[in-house]
């Protein structure tokens, strides 16, 4: 685990613009609440912590523990512009680990949330997993075919499965990254 978590990669984005991804450290909580102030409510819909409120992302911080959850972050130019966590299962499922990712609205479309994506992949064969799963709106084709383009299958749709706070309800389609497959991402 010690290795992973001192893990650094720099890509370049195809807006040429050049990214740090690392796994997150405690000194990072500011960044990551501002990222997320930042950003639309209707962003906020899907995740399944209520991120605005500055007392979830301390909690994070202040209960880091990389044996349940592995954050990862994206740097540009001294901000947090993306975020994505692998949250392991225990117990019969302690085989796989669900992916979560969210991404600054002006670096999306550019290649960072595959960058990020991959990282998780990489981290999650480094640990033993056989599975990465990701739960994904049904109605959002693009995530999905990105997902796909990744070598995530899909295996299910669950109808009504996620409701938002208002009371809102969404089909949700469940991908797989099998760990065991020869890695081939698509461009």
């Amino acid at each position: 685990m010690k290795r992973i978590k001192q893990f650094r990669e720099f890509v370049t984005l195809s807006n040429y613009k050049k990214v740090l991804i690392r796994p997150t450290i405690e000194k990072d909580l500011e960044l990551v609440y501002e990222m997320f102030q930042k950003a639309e409510d209707d962003d906020m819909i899907f995740l399944k912590d209520k991120v605005k409120n500055r007392g979830t992302v301390e909690r994070w911080y202040q209960e880091i523990d990389f044996s349940h959850v592995f954050p990862v972050v994206a740097i540009y130019n001294d901000k947090i512009v993306g975020n994505t966590t692998l949250h392991f299962m225990t117990k019969s499922k302690r085989h796989m680990a669900e992916i979560r990712i969210f991404l600054d609205k002006d670096f999306r479309g550019i290649g960072l949330g595959s960058y990020l994506v991959k990282s998780q992949i990489k981290i999650a064969k480094e640990l033993g997993l056989k599975y990465v799963i990701a739960e994904i709106i049904s109605e959002h084709y693009k995530l999905i075919k990105s997902f796909r383009k990744l070598g995530f299958s899909r295996k299910c749709d669950l109808e009504d499965y996620f409701m938002t706070e208002n009371g809102k309800m969404y089909d949700v389609t469940i991908m797989m990254y099998d760990l065991q497959q020869k890695e081939s991402f698509e461009f």
